[in-house]
């Protein structure tokens, strides 16, 4: 019974830790832009590498 908890709960947690790393990936890149992080989180969890390729197409914003 352990062997099949382990074996249905291990790689779960191991693709949400990856989708979760994508999505803050995808969150600090969307504050450098001035876009809205939240969706920006949801996007980078759910598509991946496709909505980092999406929010690198826009411009980082400059601070004067």
């Amino acid at each position: 019974m352990e062997q099949v908890v382990v074996g249905f709960f291990l790689p779960l947690i191991f693709v949400f830790g990856i989708n979760g790393g994508i999505g803050a990936i995808a969150v600090s890149m969307a504050g450098k832009r001035g876009l809205r992080t939240a969706p920006a989180f949801f996007a980078g969890f759910f598509g991946s590498f496709l909505a980092l390729f999406f929010i690198a197409m826009f411009p980082i914003r400059q601070n004067y």
